[in-house]
């Protein structure tokens, strides 16, 4: 299982780079750092303004519990 996670790159031009270095094996071996996985970047055939982040599913989208109303229409 995993998760998706779209990126606009006119939006955020930085964020799969950092991503790649920040799991990059030489810093994914610092007991430090925290940072998620990803598995591969896609690019949407449709539109080259996207580019779509697979990284393992780490817990289920409810855990924990939304308490509000507003949590659950924000996310």
């Amino acid at each position: 299982m995993v998760s998706l996670k779209r990126i606009k790159k006119s939006i955020h031009p930085h964020e799969i780079e950092i991503a790649q270095y920040l799991t990059s094996p030489a810093l994914a071996e610092d007991s430090r750092n925290n940072c998620c996985p990803h598995l591969t970047v896609l690019q949407d055939p449709y539109d080259p303004d996207i580019q779509i982040i697979v990284m393992p599913l780490l817990r289920a989208f409810d855990s924990p519990r939304f308490v509000t109303v507003g949590e659950s229409v924000e996310f």
